[in-house]
């Protein structure tokens, strides 16, 4: 029986979900740079250089899209311009009532 090296399990699931090793850099810039407005502002996602942003409410979706080529632009600058980040989808997220 032959074994598959666990680092090649791994590569294969990445590529299956669409993660690279930019994520978790872009995760933290977007924290970083959401500061205080991070808890209504959440990286739902990031997928050939879209960010998915779930946002709290109406007046972050305006906010978020009306700065959109700010933020675009600040996360690039951490890769050295490299266009890493390319668009910004914001999504309002659904309330539910318990």
């Amino acid at each position: 029986m032959a074994f598959t090296e666990s680092s090649a399990i791994i590569e294969a699931l990445k590529r299956h979900l669409g993660l690279d090793e930019n994520i978790a850099t872009v995760i933290q810039i977007w924290e970083r740079e959401m500061g205080a407005q991070a808890r209504h502002v959440k990286l739902a996602g990031f997928k050939k250089g879209q960010l998915i942003v779930d946002v709290s409410s109406s007046a972050h979706v305006q906010d978020i899209t009306l700065r959109r080529r700010e933020i675009i632009n600040k996360i690039n600058q951490y890769f050295g311009g490299t266009k890493i980040v390319k668009s910004i989808k914001v999504q309002l997220e659904t309330q539910t009532e318990s």
